[in-house]
């Protein structure tokens, strides 16, 4: 599956940037694609859902509209989902082999904590949200942010929480918490989120 969406991005990126589209921030959920973008004309989503619906291996697709970050301090866009749950959830720091989607070892205790709460809570929806710094191609690092999420949400799934109630963002370096100038804001910045939303 996380090969597949790699396909779907990359092939949904090019048929928006074929479309004269800028191809920003986008949520694959299995083959469910949801485009990110600020507010912009109601012709521009619709020709941007009609690039990415003649994608081969893509089910549907939704624009969600947010508002400008502009005016957001660093770090703090509003996420797609409110972290209604993130008191109670214990979020695992989650590391990754370099420059590769593998999760590190030391990452698995924490996330077999985090399916065994999820197990418990099957009222909640989790986004994975993936993060990275900006070293390297911006295109790449948003596909590896991707992968990496679906690296979480692929292990989570295998110790028994629920498929249907786990989406994956991929962000690249485009919400960064700390300045990329630095080799500790870069670790920073190279990071998966878990946000909440109560059950529908």
């Amino acid at each position: 599956m996380a090969r597949m969406s790699e396909d779907i991005h990359y092939r949904s990126v090019a048929a928006l940037e074929g479309a004269g589209i800028h191809a920003g921030p986008m949520l694959l959920d299995g083959l469910d694609v949801t485009l990110i973008g600020s507010k912009s004309s109601p012709q521009v989503s619709e020709a941007a859902i009609w690039a990415v619906q003649k994608v081969w291996g893509v089910r549907s697709v939704q624009v969600r509209i947010h508002e400008s970050a502009t005016t957001a301090r660093v770090g703090e866009q509003e996420s797609p989902f409110r972290s209604v749950a993130s008191a109670a959830f214990p979020a695992p720091e989650v590391r990754f082999e370099t420059a590769s989607s593998q999760l590190a070892r030391a990452s698995l205790p924490g996330l077999d904590a985090a399916a065994a709460w999820l197990t418990a809570h099957p009222e909640q929806r989790l986004s994975i949200e993936g993060h990275t710094d900006a070293e390297g191609d911006p295109a790449a690092n948003v596909v590896l942010s991707l992968l990496r999420g679906e690296s979480v949400r692929s292990y989570l799934i295998s110790k028994g929480a629920a498929r249907s109630r786990i989406s994956v963002a991929g962000w690249g370096s485009s919400r960064p918490v700390a300045s990329n100038d630095t080799a500790v804001g870069r670790h920073r910045n190279r990071r998966i989120e878990f946000h909440f939303k109560e059950s529908y």
